[in-house]
C-alpha cells in the first residue's frame, strides 16, 4: 500500500470521527457488538475492494475484502480478481482521546487472487490496530499482514514479512438490519 492511500483512509476516518450530527449525544452505540455489520472500502495488499466485517461478539469479528489486485503494477494484464478473509480477535481498548478510542487487533488471513494466467492462494496473519470513533460509527483499522503464498501457479511458494493494510468502515448496528 503505497502512502498516498494510507493518508487518503486517514484524513477520511478523521473528518468523520469528528463530525458530530446533531442527535449523536443522545444515542451513544456500542460499535463492537454481536450481530453489528460493518460496511467500507479496504486495502489488504493482496486485495484492494469493498470491505466488510461482521461482529460474531464483542471481542470477535470475521472480516473480508472483495475487489481486484496489481494496483502497483505487479499483476499481470487483464481481469484481476482477489478475495481476502480474516478472523479476528477484537481485543479490549488500550487507550482513549476525545474522537476516538485504540484498540489491538489479532488473527488469522486467507486470500486468494486470480489472474488471465495467474493463480495465487495463501495465509497470513493480522496484527494491528482499530481506531473507533466515539462521535459516528466508523472505524478505521491499521494492520500488519505477513504472508505466505501456498499456491502460486506458475511460480513457487513465496514469503512476504511486508504487508500492511488498511479497513475504514460505517458500522450498522444489528436492531438496523432486522
Amino acid at each position: 500500500m503505497n502512502r498516498t492511500s494510507l493518508l487518503t483512509f486517514a484524513v477520511l476516518f478523521l473528518a468523520t470521527a469528528w463530525s458530530t450530527p446533531a442527535d449523536a449525544k443522545k444515542k451513544k452505540r456500542p460499535i463492537r457488538k454481536a450481530d453489528n455489520i460493518g460496511l467500507g472500502l479496504g486495502v489488504t495488499g493482496n486485495a484492494t475492494g469493498v470491505s466488510g466485517k461482521y461482529y460474531l461478539g464483542n471481542n470477535l469479528s470475521a472480516q473480508a475484502v472483495v475487489g481486484t489486485w496489481g494496483l502497483t503494477g505487479e499483476a499481470p494484464d487483464g481481469l484481476k480478481l482477489a478475495a481476502n478473509a480474516d478472523v479476528l480477535a477484537e481485543l479490549p481498548v488500550v487507550a482513549k482521546f476525545d474522537a476516538f478510542k485504540v484498540a489491538p487487533i489479532l488473527g488469522a488471513s486467507g486470500w486468494l487472487r486470480m489472474a488471465t494466467e495467474l493463480t495465487e492462494m495463501g495465509a497470513g496473519a493480522v496484527a494491528g490496530v482499530s481506531l473507533l470513533s466515539k462521535q459516528q460509527p466508523i472505524t478505521l483499522s491499521l494492520e500488519y499482514r505477513p504472508t505466505y503464498g501456498i499456491i502460486n501457479i506458475p511460480k513457487k511458494q513465496a514469503l512476504d514479512l511486508v504487508g500492511f493494510g488498511v479497513q475504514v468502515q460505517y458500522v450498522f448496528p444489528a436492531s438496523r438490519l432486522r
